[in-house]
């Protein structure tokens, strides 16, 4: 309801807390910065709990200058057309004018910018980017990992229709697999038992005796796994 188009109004990112008072202020956009890092320590200690560790999110010194290479491209992209949307969009009268910081001149003003720029980065990829597609993508190699053993026998199957990724379990019980996923933090959107007809049961403790046997026995705990939410 204010009169004026958008891009007559001003959005400031990086202001000012305590105007008038440095050392107050200060102390506020260090508070600001260290509760908003406050999700990615709590990303970190779900990984470190369920024994996936900050490596499974790409936290690692393996190919330092590689991945260096690759974040400064990707960042560059994403920046470009980010700023050049905003231009545009700008330019047409659709979005506000964006203050990048109004922060007094002071000695810790470059230093808190920095923070501020680092904290932002950090939230946005360790959160938005790689704990939530992790949780959001299937995990059929880590619960197979959890549930391997020698009597146990996993295979699996991908869906034509989707990224539906389907293990069948045979040799271990529909409760033993759901309270193992539980334990790692996998998400199974579909648990079934399947139990073998007195046919086929027959069939498999006279097939050293006969030429003719049924379809293959099922398996005892299919489990379908379209995703892992948190």
């Amino acid at each position: 309801t204010k009169p004026g188009g958008l891009k007559d109004q001003a959005a400031t990112l990086n202001g000012s807390y305590a105007p008038g008072r440095p050392w107050l202020d200060l102390a506020w956009q260090m508070f600001g910065i260290a509760t908003a890092l406050v999700p990615v320590a709590l990303v970190a200690h779900l990984l470190i709990r369920e024994g996936a560790g900050l490596r499974t999110i790409g936290f690692d010194r393996t190919r330092p200058w590689f991945d260096l290479g690759r974040g400064t491209l990707v960042a560059a992209g994403i920046g470009s057309a980010g700023l050049a949307f905003y231009l545009v969009a700008r330019a047409s009268g659709f979005n506000l004018t964006v203050v990048p910081e109004s922060l007094p001149d002071v000695w810790w003003k470059f230093p808190v910018l920095i923070l501020s720029a680092a904290e932002n980065s950090v939230v946005e990829e360790v959160i938005v980017v790689a704990y939530l597609l992790r949780r959001l993508c299937p995990q059929p190699a880590e619960l197979k990992a959890h549930l391997s053993a020698p009597d146990v026998k996993i295979t699996s199957t991908t869906a034509d229709s989707g990224p539906v990724h389907e293990l069948r379990i045979h040799g271990t019980e529909a409760a033993h697999v759901g309270a193992v996923a539980a334990a790692h933090g996998i998400t199974l959107h579909e648990l079934t038992p399947q139990t073998v007809s007195l046919e086929q049961a027959f069939m498999d403790l006279t097939q050293d005796a006969t030429d003719h046997r049924s379809q293959p026995p099922a398996t005892t705990a299919p489990a379908h796994l379209t995703g892992a939410a948190a």
